[in-house]
Formats: structure tokens, C-alpha cells, sequence
């Protein structure tokens, strides 16, 4: 571990090694190719806002931040050889380390792209883990701040380079990349972390980005199967769906079917909304999302 450097926070632990991934260049463009990016909505006092920058969620549970949950996408290959090599390096430092299981990918396409003073100090998060942060391409400052002192802290994350933010790192400090007129270049950014199950937190609902309201999506009532569906539109966009469930041996009323499908088109949407909401919804901006 020699080759990681603290950075000598007074309250807080962040290791730092400028060149950990010496085939930065190639290991850049395999994931630009692989990530599918989008720019999801963050909520901002209370104001729904688009995020500054393209983003990726891939993991293996669900993960809420900025007021919404987001379902991961599968792993790609090269994403799992580079978590699989960042968890090794955790356990020589923590050997019952809680395993990486989900991926926060930010692309900067330039100095203008950002993110805002923040801790990654959700609920989803399991305290006990590292938050690992890779760098790609573009040279960035990567700030630190500390919550009650006047301390702060400046980072130029190099390509290849590797951040460990660890204990009372974000419970003492926000952190930030600003915006740098200096900067054209593009930048990749992948934040590793151990994401919590719901059931851990004794919570295994999850919450409507629309009426606030928690609902489990993967148990719709019983009887969701008999009930028609409250719009044409959404009929039109079920229904070739449904068609082929009979084709495979259920009908058109398997609500275990529709209940996939619903689960389905609200990843496609990236957004997470009760049965109820999505039915109110007009046609009109459900054809925009």
C-alpha cells in the first residue's frame, strides 16, 4: 500500500495514488464505449434539475441520492475487472472489507461539466466501506472542504489515478469538482461503493419520485391483473408486450408478467414511479420522458 498517499485531512482519512492504472488511455476508451451514458434529473430544494454532466448507475442493488432512486444496469466486463482489482487493494487495508457492489460513472465532456459541494452520506451506504474514485482522462481539482473549519483542500486528479475516501470522510467534509474554463478535454469518473440492501436498513420499499410516497414494486396488489388500464396510451404501449406473454404460455391478465414489463419501461424512463402515478400521467409528457 506504499504507493497510496494520505492526504493528512485533520479529521478525516483520504488516501491518493496519482498513477494506479498505468493503461489509462485504453482503459478510457473501452468504458466510454461500454457505459451507457444519460443525464439523469437530481432534486435541488425541492426544484427537479438536470445533472451537469452524463452519468451511469451499475450495480447490484438500488440506489437512492439528490431525492431519487435509481436502478442499476448490468456490469460490463471492464467495469467488474476494475472493481475486482480495487477490492483486492481494500482488503490488504481492511480484510473483512464489505464488497464493492455498484458503480456512480460521471462523464465530463468539458471544464464546463461539474458537481456541486456534497458528502456521499446516503442512507443507501454502507458505512463501514471505502468510496473508491477512479479517474479518466482530462486532469481535474477535486476539492475538499471541511463542514465546520476552515479547512480546505486541494486534489489535480491525474488520469489512472485513485482516490480512497474512508473513515469520517464524508460525515467531516463536502467535496467537489468545479468548473475550470482551463479544461476541453473530456473526463471519466467512477465512484466504487458498498450499497446497503433495503432489507439491512429495514426498508425494502422504495420511494414514487412523483408523489413521495413508498411503494414495492415488485409486489403489485393480486388482483393488478384483472384491472384495466386507465389509458390508451398506455394500453397501445403494453400491449404487444402482453400479446407475446400468450404466445408463451400466460395470458394477457398474468399481472406477474405486466408487473416485469412495468418494471422494465420505468428503467428505460430512468425514474421510479408508483403504478397510480404513472397512470396520471399525461400522454403528452410521458412521450418526452
Amino acid at each position: 500500500m506504499n504507493f497510496f498517499v494520505d492526504q493528512n485531512l485533520s479529521d478525516a482519512e483520504v488516501l491518493y495514488c496519482e498513477d494506479f492504472f498505468k493503461s489509462h488511455e485504453k482503459l478510457y476508451r473501452k468504458l466510454d464505449k461500454e457505459i451507457e451514458w444519460e443525464v439523469f434529473p437530481i432534486r435541488i430544494f425541492g426544484k427537479v434539475i438536470n445533472q451537469p454532466r452524463e452519468t451511469s448507475y451499475i450495480g447490484d442493488k438500488p440506489y437512492k441520492y439528490s431525492g431519487f432512486d435509481r436502478l442499476p444496469k448490468e456490469w460490463t466486463k471492464t467495469l467488474k475487472n476494475v472493481r475486482n482489482i480495487l477490492q483486492k487493494i481494500l482488503e490488504q487495508i481492511q480484510p473483512n472489507h464489505p464488497k464493492l457492489n455498484s458503480v456512480l460513472c460521471n462523464k465530463y465532456k468539458t471544464g464546463d461539466n461539474y458537481i456541486g459541494k456534497h458528502s456521499d452520506d446516503e442512507k443507501d451506504m454502507n458505512s463501514n466501506s471505502y468510496i473508491v474514485s477512479v479517474s479518466l482522462g482530462a486532469t481535474r481539482d477535486f476539492i475538499f472542504e471541511h463542514k465546520r473549519k476552515k479547512e480546505k483542500i486541494v486534489i489535480p486528479l491525474e488520469s489512472g489515478s485513485v482516490v480512497l475516501m474512508g473513515k469520517n470522510c464524508q460525515k467531516n467534509y463536502l467535496h467537489s469538482i468545479p468548473k475550470s474554463k482551463k479544461v476541453n478535454e473530456p473526463r471519466i469518473n467512477l465512484t466504487f461503493r458498498s450499497v446497503l440492501d433495503r432489507e439491512e436498513k429495514g426498508d425494502s420499499n422504495i420511494l414514487c419520485n412523483m408523489c413521495r410516497k413508498k411503494f414495492i414494486p415488485k409486489d403489485f396488489p393480486e388482483d393488478a391483473g384483472d384491472e384495466p388500464f386507465e389509458d390508451e396510451e398506455l394500453e397501445k404501449r403494453y400491449g404487444q408486450a402482453l400479446d407475446l406473454s400468450s404466445g408463451l404460455g400466460g395470458n394477457s391478465d398474468d399481472w406477474m408478467y405486466r408487473n416485469e414489463m412495468w418494471l422494465k419501461e420505468q428503467e428505460r424512463l430512468w425514474k421510479i414511479m408508483c403504478r397510480k402515478c404513472w397512470l396520471k400521467m399525461p400522454v403528452k409528457v410521458k412521450n418526452n420522458l
